[in-house]
């Protein structure tokens, strides 16, 4: 029912499970991977970003998830 052109992976938590890695996240943060399913047809764009409580914890983090925002904002309007 639902076919989302982008998924944001918010922490480790979601990005380790959806991505199936053990790589933490800040190896994997900002870049985009491909999320593959046998249950949908297409592959879904997908990009990992710090989760918001820790960038509460860890204010000088913000920068990068502000870069990463910008490049999801960036893609949407390519896709559109």
């Amino acid at each position: 029912i639902i076919s989302p052109k982008i998924i944001v992976l918010l922490g480790a938590t979601a990005t380790k499970a959806i991505l199936a890695t053990p790589l933490g996240i800040t190896k994997l943060r900002g870049k985009w991977y491909n999320y593959n399913s046998p249950n949908i047809e297409k592959s879904i764009l997908t990009l990992a970003t710090y989760h918001p409580a820790f960038l509460l914890r860890s204010p000088s983090f913000k920068k990068d998830s502000w870069e990463d925002l910008k490049k999801i904002q960036e893609k949407i309007k390519e896709e559109l």
